[in-house]
C-alpha cells in the first residue's frame, strides 16, 4: 500500500515533540502520538518506520 502522505520533521518540530514524548505529566494520549509522529518521520533525522510497525509499537 502506497503511503498517502509523508512526514517529513523539521528540527525544531523534532525538538518540540520529543520534549512532549519524554515528559511522563502530559496526557498518555498526547505522548503516545508524539512517539508516533517521531518514528513516523520520514526526514534526514527521521527513523522512517512502516506505518505497521509504528502502530505495534506505540499501540
Amino acid at each position: 500500500m502506497n503511503k498517502k502522505y509523508l512526514l517529513m520533521l523539521s528540527s525544531e518540530e523534532r525538538v518540540e515533540l520529543e520534549s512532549i514524548a519524554s515528559k511522563g505529566a502530559d496526557k498518555a494520549v498526547r505522548c503516545r502520538r508524539a512517539r508516533a509522529l517521531l518514528l513516523t518521520d520520514q526526514g534526514e533525522e527521521g527513523p522512517a518506520w512502516a506505518d505497521v510497525d509504528v502502530a505495534e509499537s506505540v499501540g
